[in-house]
């Protein structure tokens, strides 16, 4: 009876406040300002409900002087809610029109617009299924509990406040936002005092009239930087900035400057009598406005059309803050209050060219097509239904509605989030990655081809290598990050490893004797006597340069024990034990005593491990000068390296053109290869092979042989003998590359038989590689500079590089973050057995190897 009651006292002051209707027309759509040489007076933004009759009634703003709008909401003596409302809340008093019992304005529960079937822009409160997801205003809940924001106990702003209609749209109209948007959403604009000097606005164009002459019609004019708050609820103060006095309303109007969208004060300096001059600069005291525009045709008809033109996303972000992320956010984590990886917004869509038409995503066009929040998102809600009326007649979509597949596919889990779209298709609609992700590599590659450097590769192989410290110069904060990285420790001179990083405590558990060097146990290398550290996070070896070794007494097995030859005295070789840095406790390992040219001879660091260990390894100069540190270690001067470990030039090759001349056409940006090349570049260390295609017996293709961004099979003999048979799962470190890309147990055999032709085959054969390696890079997953720093800092142990810890980053695509020990178990060798974990991500691979006894799973938590 209540309902019936107040829905008939609602008509009668609709029907009462058309007499005081100052037009007969309805005024502009929102976002758009007058027509004529005028420009807009500052206020609300005409808001009207049409009638049958044609007369507009104005509601919720610019009032007249004779209104009785007030009573559709307020009550002076009888109300029943705060703020004199007629209803015991904001919500209650909103729907009372809004919930479809009004049939001439928008029914924002079902999201239909007024007395049409059409859809609202804004989706719908009252969705129904699995599916259906909205605004939480009915929740209690407070804004500060919105995804991004502070938390539900924060303090400042808004936070506190209930979340209701009102925390989104101003009843009232005020700052004069499309769709009546809050002008201060969570109050996240301060009051402010600006001084602004007369005559300071802009011109208009140049057909524009000369408004801004001093003095125009007796006028001076003010341009503030920001469209100003005024009316209920915010204080808008005048003074004379030389003297302090406060400027009276009657003195000054106020108006909209077309293009900036703020306020202008407008001095009336003539009167009828005198002449008198206007105060030079003007104080200033308002709160500004967020301001959000849009430009709607067909207004509440069912031919309405809603073209978001600017400000979604400060608006959104002014609750969702952390949320509201600028360009390069996928790239480096932000926030304010919850630090992520996190799509960018406000940005030129990078897949302007690609978006098909008919797809349902709206852009803001100020600028040009822009990301914004509203992209993939609606404002009150979603459900089957709406999707199925907004998307169902387009092109796009005409697969999903004859699957009947328009629904959330895990909405009985997840929530799907008012989307705009259903599942992940505002991702597909941009990225397409087409059936099977098999579109990915396409989209990629076209992608690169306007974005990439396209590289001389002969003349970048040819140029030479500059060391990161002089990509320092620049690159200083990711020249800082990227020095405790797992890739950098992968080689360092003995004195230059602290205690704190991984393998930092050898010196405390070096053996009081030493320990034996390789190829002579007569000879004890002692710990002071180490050169060189190799390794890090699993394992240590220590080296001494052979002609150091020699000259401290060491003899070992060479044609004359007294008279060696210069090329057995050459590179660094290893002590004959290593020292397992914790994974599976500290230890330390005997690797026997190997005779010449086993693993362990004299100068197998620079010919097999030096390329994936270091960075700009130049060959001709070691072979030149083969005795001698790799860098000297007093003077600094670079004899064959670049760098020790696998800094900046490894993989974005070298830097000596870029560094005299910073372009996108001198240097390699892995971001900007495909997948299949970025797997390749990882793929040149982490891709156990018989070594390189020349024949040379090297096992460093970077940099003897490719760059990244080379096809690594155009270089590299890999084989996958070593994959276990029923699994695939590597049965050594170095194996990642095959594992990712899902190869197989396959017969090697000889150089240049059938078989071994035939493996080499196979493994080039993109075609054989699973899906996920053409979506999935190790990139992906792992940060590659060290800025993330999970699990790395200056006193922690570096563990695994990933952009975030393994819950967010599997859940970045999966939703959900799997049981690691299941999906990823430790199954592979470093130092010990299953110290690493797999890289297979293929789940009936891991069972039929577990069924088949092709690895053990180690059941505990690594040290």
């Amino acid at each position: 009876m209540m309902k019936k009651y107040t829905m008939f006292f609602l008509i009668i002051m609709l029907a009462l406040t058309m007499a005081a209707a100052a037009s007969a027309e309805p005024g502009p759509g929102y976002g758009e300002f007058f027509d004529n040489p005028e420009w807009p007076d500052q206020g609300p933004e005409n808001i009207y409900i049409p009638t049958e009759d044609g007369l507009p009634i104005r509601i919720h703003s610019d009032y007249q002087n004779n209104t009785d709008a007030c009573a559709s909401c307020h009550a002076t003596h009888t109300a029943i809610g705060s703020s004199l409302l007629q209803w015991t809340d904001v919500n209650t008093a909103c729907m009372a029109c809004h919930d479809g019992t009004v049939t001439i304005t928008y029914d924002v529960m079902s999201g239909k617009i007024a007395e049409t079937d059409e859809r609202t822009s804004g989706g719908l409160f009252d969705g129904l299924g699995d599916s259906a997801s909205s605004h939480a205003v009915r929740s209690g809940m407070n804004i500060g509990a919105a995804p991004g924001g502070a938390g539900s106990g924060a303090d400042g702003n808004a936070w506190g406040d209930e979340f209701n209609c009102s925390s989104c749209h101003t009843p009232h109209g005020i700052g004069g936002n499309a769709r009546i948007l809050h002008p201060n959403p969570n109050r996240v604009n301060s009051e402010k005092t600006v001084t602004v000097d007369r005559n300071n606005a802009p011109q208009i164009g140049e057909e524009a009239p000369k408004w801004f002459e001093a003095n125009l019609d007796g006028k001076y004019y003010y341009l503030l930087p920001d469209y100003a708050l005024r009316g209920y609820g915010y204080n808008f103060l005048i003074a004379d900035a030389s003297t302090g006095e406060a400027i009276p309303m009657a003195d000054y109007t106020l108006k909209v400057e077309p293009v900036t969208q703020n306020t202008v004060v407008i001095w009336e300096g003539v009167d009828e009598e005198e002449e008198y001059n206007a105060p030079a600069r003007l104080t200033l005291t308002y709160t500004p406005s967020v301001r959000v525009t849009m430009d709607i045709d067909g207004w509440m008809t069912a031919d309405e059309t809603v073209e978001y033109v600017s400000g979604i996303n400060d608006f959104c972000g002014a609750c969702h803050t952390d949320y509201n992320a600028a360009s390069g956010s996928h790239k480096e984590k932000v926030g304010t209050y919850s630090q992520a990886y996190r799509h960018p917004v406000g940005q030129l869509s990078a897949f302007n060219w690609e978006i098909p038409e008919g797809t349902g995503l709206k852009f803001e066009t100020a600028g040009g097509r822009q990301i914004a929040c509203l992209t993939c998102h609606v404002a009150h809600g979603t459900d089957e239904d709406y999707w199925g009326d907004t998307l169902g007649g387009l092109d796009y979509f005409a697969e999903a509605v004859a699957n009947e597949s328009l629904f959330e596919f895990s909405g009985e889990l997840f929530s799907s989030s008012l989307k705009r779209l259903p599942n992940m298709s505002a991702c597909e609609a941009c990225h397409q990655m087409g059936p099977a992700n098999y579109g990915y590599e396409s989209i990629a590659l076209a992608f690169n081809e306007r974005n990439k450097a396209n590289f001389d590769r002969d003349e970048l192989f040819g140029a030479e290598f500059v060391g990161a410290s002089r990509c320092g110069d620049c690159h200083t904060q990711t020249y800082n990050d990227q020095k405790n990285h797992l890739h950098t420790l992968k080689s360092r001179p003995a004195g230059d490893v602290p205690e704190w990083q991984p393998g930092g405590e050898w010196r405390e558990a070096f053996p009081e004797d030493g320990i034996p060097l390789n190829k002579d146990t007569s000879f004890m290398l002692q710990a002071e006597d180490v050169e060189v550290v190799f390794g890090s996070k699993w394992k240590i070896r220590f080296g001494i340069r052979a002609s150091e070794a020699w000259e401290l007494g060491a003899r070992w097995t060479v044609a004359d024990p007294e008279n060696p030859t210069d090329e057995e005295l050459e590179g660094i070789i290893f002590g004959d034990y290593q020292y397992n840095t914790g994974i599976r406790g500290f230890e330390w390992t005997e690797h026997g005593i190997p005779d010449s040219g086993n693993y362990t001879s004299g100068s197998t660091w620079e010919r097999n491990c030096i390329g994936c260990h270091t960075t700009g390894f130049d060959l001709a100069a070691f072979e030149a000068n083969p005795t001698v540190m790799p860098i000297d270690p007093d003077t600094g001067d670079r004899n064959y390296i670049a760098d020790w470990g696998v800094t900046c030039e490894a993989c974005h090759g070298p830097g000596e053109l870029h560094a005299a001349d910073p372009a996108r056409d001198n240097i390699v940006n892995p971001a900007r290869l495909t997948v299949l090349q970025q797997n390749d570049a990882c793929g040149a260390c982490h891709a156990r092979g018989f070594g390189l295609k020349d024949g040379s017996g090297r096992n460093d293709p970077i940099p003897v042989a490719m760059l990244p961004g080379d096809r690594l099979t155009n270089y590299v003999d890999i084989h996958t003998e070593r994959l276990h048979p029923n699994s695939g799962i590597g049965t050594h470190h170095r194996m990642q590359w095959q594992e990712l890309l899902g190869l197989s147990n396959m017969a090697h055999g000889e150089a240049g038989s059938p078989e071994r032709d035939a493996q080499r085959a196979y493994v080039a054969d993109v075609t054989n590689y699973s899906t996920k390696s053409k979506v999935v890079s190790c990139n992906t997953c792992h940060d590659s500079h060290g800025v993330a720093g999970y699990g790395q800092n200056s006193q922690t142990r570096p563990m695994s590089q990933l952009k975030m810890d393994y819950e967010q980053t599997c859940a970045a695509c999966h939703g959900t973050a799997p049981n690691i020990e299941q999906a990823m178990p430790y199954a592979v060798r470093s130092a010990v057995q299953y110290d690493i974990r797999t890289h297979i991500f293929d789940r009936d691979r891991l069972i039929d190897g577990i069924d088949n006894i092709d690895f053990n799973i180690y059941p505990t938590e690594p040290k």
